[in-house]
């Protein structure tokens, strides 16, 4: 925000320094490091996730109890920060209003905190779209709550701008839910890569189109998609894996000593 700062910053002091690196760990954000000018080599060993610390048991009804209207709807739920422009929420409703008449066949839970004063912003638009009906803002949920949530509805969306490595994502993936993301939060680009979940673009179109297919997919294709989701938290994301991704790394610079 301050160039006069940050980019003599980036020139003189921080990418040299990288550059010095026998190597740079990359959380799915390798094109990112490239372009920033890093020329050393670049691991990608991504955020990690615990299974074994995941609940067990979930309140599935959290979401009919909380919001009785959605009962029977495809209901879609966001975990974040409630920032509009970052999280792409300014597209998300247009894209909803965008559905008509299917929209009533739709859910949205919005759970998080507000950013800088943004739910009021949020329910403006909401309002002006005429979609009053199709989101609920259930405010923050934290631990066992939010896990409930993200189980008991039929997917999990993140329609983000940019991201690092979107960790509510993983979180979703990893107990098993569908997520409808766009490619910014789609962790290391693993959900299009491998076909582990509905990736559209981070435009109000794309994201219109990427709620009709989710509201749309077959039994069959859905449970194709969260088998692939599964193998892809196991294979990538877990701290066994990501340590021994590491410590290849570090024996192979220490070998090359």
């Amino acid at each position: 925000r301050r160039p006069w700062i940050s980019l003599p910053y980036k020139y003189f002091l921080e990418r040299p320094y990288m550059n010095r690196a026998a190597f740079v760990q990359s959380v799915g954000d390798q094109a990112e490091i490239e372009h920033y000018g890093i020329k050393v080599p670049i691991v990608e060993a991504l955020n990690g996730i615990d299974l074994e610390t995941l609940p067990g048991k979930a309140d599935l009804e959290v979401i009919e109890r909380t919001v009785p209207r959605f009962q029977g709807r495809f209901v879609c739920v966001f975990v974040g920060r409630l920032d509009i422009e970052q999280k792409g929420l300014d597209m998300l409703i247009p894209a909803v209003a965008g559905l008509g008449s299917d929209a009533k066949n739709l859910g949205i839970v919005l759970v998080g905190p507000e950013w800088k004063g943004s739910e009021s912003r949020i329910r403006e638009m909401i309002r002006e779209n005429k979609i009053e009906d199709s989101f609920h803002l259930y405010g923050s949920a934290y631990g066992d709550e939010k896990f409930d949530l993200m189980k008991a509805s039929d997917a999990f969306l993140y329609p983000s701008r940019w991201e690092g490595l979107p960790f509510a994502v993983v979180e979703a993936m990893a107990v098993g839910q569908l997520c409808l993301v766009t490619p910014a939060s789609d962790p290391a680009g693993l959900l299009a890569k491998e076909g582990g979940g509905v990736v559209f673009p981070s435009t109000v179109e794309g994201i219109r189109e990427g709620l009709k297919e989710g509201m749309n997919l077959s039994a069959e294709k859905r449970t194709a998609l969260l088998g692939t989701s599964a193998d892809i938290v196991r294979d990538h994301m877990t701290w066994n894996v990501i340590g021994r991704i590491i410590e290849k790394s570090y024996r192979k610079v220490l070998e090359a000593d």
